[in-house]
């Protein structure tokens, strides 16, 4: 916006308090923490980096602890659960706790195990994130190959997107020989075949045996596949 600090000018950066952390241990990587929040992200990366590492917490418990937040001596901002004997004792020194406690941050962490190098993954309740892990076998197929088609055909069965269990059938056995073909490098019976799934599709599309959907999303990956083999 113009006027404002992020106003774009030469040879400036924009102001912002961005901070995703990988935290090293002994040279490998050991911790990652971001969240959002405006001025809040870096005190609560900060926070959740210290819980776990010098009060040695777990990190779901690290990033559940309540924070506080100062931008300005001396307000401080602050989450439910700071001890009541903690506040007072600042109050004590001149900082002055806002009137209500609020939400500050919403970090999202992973932490790896140098002995087993398991990863743990936690994000904070105040929002609905949720660590999810997920390994190679878990991922689809690469794009353009008859193992994603397979892949595909499989999705949409399970979306009930085929109409009869037939044309499931009958599709897969063209892909099994099309899989087949393109293991073995025989590539002009691959695109011969590859055309007669085509063919298959459209005959199953007109007699309602499978979804438009299903049929519009088999024929664009048959055609990306055979562009590749082209």
């Amino acid at each position: 916006m113009p006027g404002g600090a992020n106003q774009v000018e030469p040879n400036k950066r924009p102001l912002s308090s961005m901070t995703p952390t990988i935290v090293l241990q002994d040279g490998e990587p050991f911790m990652t923490v971001g969240s959002p929040g405006g001025t809040t992200i870096i005190t609560s990366v900060m926070q959740t980096i210290v819980n776990v590492i010098g009060y040695d917490m777990e990190l779901k418990d690290a990033i559940e602890e309540p924070r506080i937040f100062s931008s300005s001596y001396p307000s401080i901002s602050w989450e439910s659960g700071i001890p009541s004997d903690v506040r007072e004792e600042l109050a004590a020194m001149g900082h002055e706790w806002q009137a209500s406690a609020g939400e500050i941050g919403n970090v999202n962490s992973l932490v790896i195990d140098s002995e087993s190098g398991a990863y743990f993954g936690a994000a904070d309740s105040t929002r609905e994130g949720k660590a999810i892990g997920i390994t190679a076998d878990d991922l689809p197929p690469e794009a353009s190959t008859v193992a994603y088609l397979q892949y595909l055909a499989d999705e949409l069965e399970d979306d009930g997107e085929f109409n009869d269990a037939n044309a499931k059938r009958h599709a897969d056995a063209h892909l099994a020989v099309l899989a087949h073909y393109e293991s073995s490098g025989s590539m002009d019976k691959a695109v011969k075949h590859l055309n007669g799934f085509n063919t298959l599709l459209d005959h199953q599309v007109a007699n309602d045996l499978i979804s438009e959907e299903a049929y519009e999303e088999l024929t664009a990956a048959s055609d990306d596949l055979m562009d590749e083999w082209e």
